[in-house]
């Protein structure tokens, strides 16, 4: 959020100097307010309103704008953490459910001529982290501080330089992909980019159910299409989607394909990177509905990476704010986000654009 806010100054300031014309196309509204005079609201290609963007997202005249106003500050409906799973006695048998040590991971460096020796360029920096079950954590930072290299760790897609991390109690950091195994099974992810993590050469049906290798009982051809079905209807698509190809969807559709993938193995942990970002707000507040549902149901926790601070209040009991590889703030997610301490945390709560904020700020503008 704080390098969105410079890119927002920067067009502005171009815009300005040179009398430009702007388009913006855009999911955040809140962002769309802060930078657009006029708003034109599309649905199926129609027109459904259009006008003054303060007043016509304040006035919300048309339902479909007042829809998207409310998808923008969703907050799904859910259980606190302790009352998650309650009845299933996997949950209960091991807490915490990830339990990251005193991690760190170092990159090479390089050498600026060749009598200096390179120094290592520290990505994370003794980091330390427990989630328990049925718990939702943000992770929330800048860009480059760290959060994706640490959410590759506790995937077992990469390993520390020192420290260790344990899913379910048991050490995975060092294991052999088939010492893996078992972990993998109860563990997931959405990747930020998922037209990146999709081999475009295979169909949906194949895509979605890449994970059902590692179940201990393989599913038949008949089941296996079946449990595609389910988690494509679960993220809002339908068993026609199963034959066609990552190319035939638009990007936000991709992501849900992503989230289906994720879901179909009834994970214990999904580790979600930016798992909304490619979402209009209506299919976001949908699908944080669904990661609420399935982390009430079957006790699934979640660790988000995520700069939208919206998305973190509303999916997560805690948050982690990293900074430079650091943890520098944790606690309840409202308390951190309503009073950060650190600077990193105060900067991110300052640059992140609030919709009500947008509008009001405007309509005083304009008298």
């Amino acid at each position: 959020v704080v390098l969105q806010a410079q890119i927002l100054d920067l067009l502005r300031d171009l815009v300005a100097e040179n009398r430009m014309g702007l388009l913006l196309i855009s999911h955040d509204l809140a962002v769309v307010t802060e930078m657009a005079e006029r708003i034109t609201i599309l649905r199926h290609g129609e027109v459904m309103e259009a006008g003054d963007t303060a007043r016509t997202l304040s006035e919300q005249l048309h339902p479909y704008t007042r829809q998207l106003a409310q998808a923008s500050m969703h907050v799904p409906a859910r259980a606190r953490t302790h009352e998650v799973g309650q009845d299933n006695p996997l949950l209960q048998a091991a807490k915490p459910l990830l339990h990251v040590e005193s991690v760190t991971r170092d990159y090479p460096g390089r050498r600026k001529s060749l009598l200096q020796r390179a120094v290592p360029t520290r990505a994370v920096d003794d980091v330390s982290f427990s989630i328990d079950p049925g718990q939702s954590v943000a992770l929330v930072g800048r860009s480059g501080c760290g959060k994706s290299t640490l959410a590759r760790m506790v995937l077992a897609l990469d390993g520390p330089t020192s420290g260790t991390i344990r899913f379910r109690g048991e050490v995975i950091t060092g294991k052999s992909e088939a010492e893996l195994k078992p972990a993998r099974r109860d563990m997931q992810v959405v990747f930020q980019d998922p037209y990146g993590s999709f081999d475009p050469r295979q169909k949906v049906e194949k895509l979605v159910a890449e994970p059902l290798h590692v179940l201990e009982k393989r599913p038949t051809n008949a089941e296996r299409r079946e449990m595609v079905a389910k988690a494509l209807h679960e993220v809002g698509l339908g068993p026609r989607d199963m034959d066609k190809y990552p190319h035939e969807f638009s990007g936000g559709q991709r992501q849900r394909l992503s989230i289906a993938r994720a879901i179909i193995t009834r994970p214990r942990l999904v580790v979600a990177d930016e798992p909304v970002s490619a979402l209009d707000v209506s299919i976001r507040a949908q699908i944080l509905d669904l990661f609420a549902e399935l982390n009430q149901k079957l006790g699934v926790a979640y660790l988000f990476i995520t700069h939208d601070l919206t998305v973190a209040r509303a999916i997560t009991d805690q948050v982690i704010i990293m900074h430079a590889g650091k943890i520098v703030e944790r606690g309840r997610t409202s308390a951190v986000l309503d009073h950060p301490q650190s600077e990193a945390a105060k900067a991110l709560v300052a640059a992140a654009p609030d919709l009500h904020r947008a509008i009001a700020r405007r309509l005083q503008e304009q008298g």
